[in-house]
């Protein structure tokens, strides 16, 4: 979060407990790889209070690793051999963040990322299960976009390159 140059116009803030604003007082809310570090009841709190603060027609866009393209991956292979799967199911358990390779190497590093909650992914998202976490929290015309496509003004200045292609984008709209 801290090294990427976020516009002037974006609020950077802890969003897992109540958002900061009035009820229906903003336009549009973006969260980018966020979502997926929430347990569910956290995540589905968190959607549930960018659908409060967000204007009527307002729209949420949430971006997150793409669960269906980390599976395709793996579905592909690593090519021939036994050592070539085993690195395809090494990379498909980084990818889905789910525990990282090192995760067990305990430690120090391993406490305080766990005490701070960055101890991976708690979840992971494909774009029908998004979409049902969007439409249960009252949004409506939940619509699959690609990068940097949105009904967001000037999204290109949000969306991040170096993630376009292991991300899904979905909107809701308020």
């Amino acid at each position: 979060m801290a090294s990427v140059p976020w516009p002037r116009c974006v609020r950077v803030l802890d969003a897992t407990g109540r958002l900061p604003y009035s009820d229906s007082s903003l336009l549009y809310v973006y969260t980018s790889h966020f979502l997926e570090h929430l347990p569910t009841s956290k995540a589905r709190r968190f959607l549930r209070e960018c659908y409060r603060v967000l204007a009527a027609g307002g729209i949420l866009r949430v971006v997150v690793p793409d669960l269906r393209a980390i599976c395709e991956e793996y579905l592909k292979g690593g090519g021939e051999g036994e050592s070539a799967r085993e690195l395809a199911a090494d990379r498909f358990i980084e990818r889905t963040g789910l525990r990282s390779l090192d995760s067990d190497a305990g430690g120090w590093l391993t406490v305080l990322r766990r005490a701070w909650g960055r101890d991976g992914h708690c979840w992971m998202y494909d774009e029908h299960s998004l979409a049902a976490r969007l439409k249960d929290s009252g949004f409506t015309n939940v619509t699959h976009r690609r990068f940097r496509e949105s009904l967001i003004p000037d999204i290109e200045l949000l969306d991040i390159p170096a993630r376009a292609s292991e991300s899904l984008y979905v909107e809701g709209q308020k």
